[in-house]
């Protein structure tokens, strides 16, 4: 139990390392420098690092290794691997190198959060290939989210650098967290109607068992509740953030960036725990 709630928490590492070398590949390459990559690079590396370290430690610790934790780590040890070459290209004239080793390990990387999206299927909502397909879109979209919203303040800092840098890149990293969140949001509200719609979500609710805690006398309502208000709080900064750019104000939109991505960071650290609790990707 301990390992599955750690691991739970965990996961936010990985989930940035995903989606922050997913938020790479926004800015267009032609109009920013190495520097950027390499400083931005570095940070979401040292995350995969970190995922891969924590869930080593975390399968050591189990008397039971089955096959999906041990695929999952598999995964995550390649993905570092891959990030760590793609990094090391960013130094050398090497392009083809670059192109397949980011290419590579974004792919494995959206593997690795696949498999781990399976972990928190709840014996009360049974391995249905619906529950597995919500589950997994829904890991992956808070990926992309949680690498937007860093993305976003990193890309910042940047223009603090490279003062004649054009305003594109910044506009397209918030076009790209809107809707990153807008399409996490469109995924939950889907995916819970059709649980809804099979007697599922209630059953979650009722029992809040997911073989891994016990339930929580109503505290499944609570943190729906917070998870819904970290999506509003999330949706307003993004609001925020365009206005910003409009004006154009970039150090602006960077601290409201700052704040975005916090609140998204709190905002996936209650669905990991719901989905822990009930099963439920929210």
């Amino acid at each position: 139990m301990e390992a599955a709630f750690a691991h739970s928490y965990l996961l936010l590492f990985g989930k940035l390392a995903v989606g922050g070398l997913l938020a790479l590949s926004i800015p267009e390459f032609s109009k920013m420098e190495l520097g950027f990559y390499r400083s931005s690079a570095a940070v979401f590396l040292l995350c995969a690092f970190a995922m891969t370290a924590g869930d080593a430690y975390l399968l050591h610790s189990r008397i039971e290794h089955d096959a999906v934790a041990v695929t999952e780590l598999l995964l995550w040890v390649a993905l570092s691997v891959s990030f760590a070459l793609y990094y090391l290209s960013l130094y050398i004239n090497f392009p083809l190198l670059r192109a397949r080793s980011y290419t590579l390990a974004l792919f494995i990387g959206v593997g690795a959060l696949l498999v781990a999206a399976w972990t928190f299927a709840a014996p009360n909502l049974g391995h249905s290939a619906r529950h597995s397909a919500i589950a997994s879109l829904s890991m992956l979209s808070g990926a992309a989210c949680l690498g937007a919203a860093a993305g976003g303040m990193l890309l910042g800092h940047w223009y603090l650098i490279d003062t004649g840098l054009d305003l594109d890149p910044l506009q397209r990293m918030q076009t790209f967290f809107r809707r990153a969140l807008s399409v996490q949001v469109t995924l939950s509200a889907t995916g819970l109607i059709l649980l809804a719609g099979t007697g599922t979500l209630s059953l979650a609710l009722a029992t809040g068992d997911t073989g891994h805690l016990a339930p929580g006398h109503g505290s499944q309502q609570w943190l729906f509740a917070a998870r819904l208000g970290s999506w509003i709080a999330a949706l307003m900064l993004a609001w925020m953030i365009k206005r910003t750019l409009a004006i154009p104000q970039t150090m602006a939109a960077t601290g409201l960036f700052y704040i975005a991505a916090l609140s998204v960071c709190v905002g996936e650290i209650l669905a990991q725990w719901i989905r822990f609790r009930t099963g439920i990707p929210f």
